[in-house]
């Protein structure tokens, strides 16, 4: 049985269906006249975020129906004034708000719980970006809200002993309080190695990026190391399949792989990993390999490669970008197929980004290597030069 995963809606995709769908039933089933009941934007936002915590929009349904209700039950009681929905109609009609935020206020500055009070506890945006990047590693905020927490709580455990001095949130003191980070990322440094590429993955917990490693032994074939499933193992032979067939237009002698064994390893290898999205980064790695021209460190790709060299789309485009943003990688290369789903891309997150669209191997090389592989038929005439790359314009 295959897992279908649907994407939750943004607050704007919320508002738009109340409007357009739930608000125009509700007042049907209960009687109403669209003027008797009238919804602002604002209220209606006011209604996502302050009293509904969701995904969906079954608990926004249920919101504007207990509104719709008992507007209807006054006008049957003989209340004739339409009724105008804003922050005071809701807290009348459903009471306070059960998830009612506190907006930050100040520069730079986010109320705390645990009895402290703002300036007790001072949290700078790069601190909270460090406890997002560094102590946790999810598609949503559950763990945050538990690393939070428990700094709040140690902060308030030292007040209450009597400890005075206001505590200014830095790595220091995230390093403190909760311990050595347990995600911390290697930033990409340098020029890049030889057979080592950076690809994307999707996880149950977001995207990830997977430094793969290749190298070669004595003997023939090819290995494959860290948990690999049977979808990313068959996806690593198509791509060592491919590059064998491409030493005399890369200028490398094939007949390596005949004495030679590869070994590709996947680290993190107590987690299980799957799927053929790593078929470009393996065959980048194992053409690197055999071309002894460096991989870009700055550089992640995700696609799948088919025994001609053809970029197949995939899936999970989002988290993936997201990914690597928080490794520090500014351009990543994904199938030309895939440009739609930048669309699902928050527009800040696009100029971040360089998105480098491909339909073939033969560009993700000219996109990821140091140099672009020259024939030896051709190296004395030509000098070593890059072709120009294509990149995929923010909308």
């Amino acid at each position: 049985m295959e897992v279908i995963r649907i994407a939750g809606y943004t607050p704007e995709e919320k508002v738009e269906i109340a409007r357009s769908f739930l608000i125009p039933h509700q007042l049907r089933e209960n009687g109403l006249a669209a003027e008797r009941l009238r919804w602002t934007r604002g209220s209606v936002l006011e209604l996502i975020t302050d009293y509904t915590q969701e995904a969906g929009v079954r608990g926004l349904e249920r919101r504007v129906a207990a509104v719709c209700r008992k507007v209807a039950r006054r006008a049957a009681e003989g209340e004739t004034r339409p009724v105008v929905v804003n922050r005071k109609t809701l807290e009348r009609l459903l009471g306070p708000p059960p998830y009612l935020l506190d907006k930050p206020e100040g520069p730079g500055e986010v109320g705390v719980a645990n009895g402290l009070a703002c300036e007790r506890l001072r949290w700078t945006r790069g601190s909270v970006l460090e406890l997002i990047t560094d102590y946790t590693q999810e598609a949503g905020v559950r763990g945050l809200e538990r690393r939070v927490a428990a700094v709040c709580r140690k902060v308030a455990r030292r007040a209450a002993e009597g400890e005075t001095r206001p505590v200014v949130v830095n790595r220091k003191t995230l390093e403190r309080l909760l311990g050595p980070p347990p995600y911390l990322l290697d930033k990409p440094e340098g020029p890049g190695e030889v057979g080592v590429a950076n690809g994307l993955a999707w996880t149950e917990s977001g995207g990830e990026v997977l430094t793969l490693e290749a190298t070669m032994t004595p003997g023939a074939g090819l290995v494959l190391t860290g948990q690999i499933g049977d979808v990313m193992r068959e996806s690593g032979a198509a791509a060592f399949t491919w590059a064998r067939g491409r030493g005399a237009e890369l200028g490398f002698d094939a007949a390596m792989f005949g004495r030679h064994e590869v070994h590709v390893h996947v680290p993190a290898g107590a987690i299980p990993k799957d799927g053929p999205s790593a078929g470009i980064a393996i065959a980048t790695a194992i053409l690197s390999l055999a071309t002894r021209i460096r991989i870009r460190s700055d550089v992640a790709m995700t696609g799948e490669v088919t025994l001609r060299g053809r970029v197949l789309p995939v899936g999970g485009v989002r988290e993936k970008a997201l990914a690597a943003l928080r490794a520090g990688i500014r351009r990543v290369i994904l199938p030309r197929k895939n440009l739609q789903d930048l669309r699902d891309i928050p527009r800040d997150l696009k100029k971040k980004i360089t998105f480098i669209p491909v339909d073939h191997m033969d560009e993700v090389l000219d996109a990821a290597l140091d140099r672009t592989p020259v024939p030896r038929s051709r190296r004395a005439s030509r000098p070593h030069t890059s072709r120009q790359i294509a990149t995929a314009k923010p909308r």
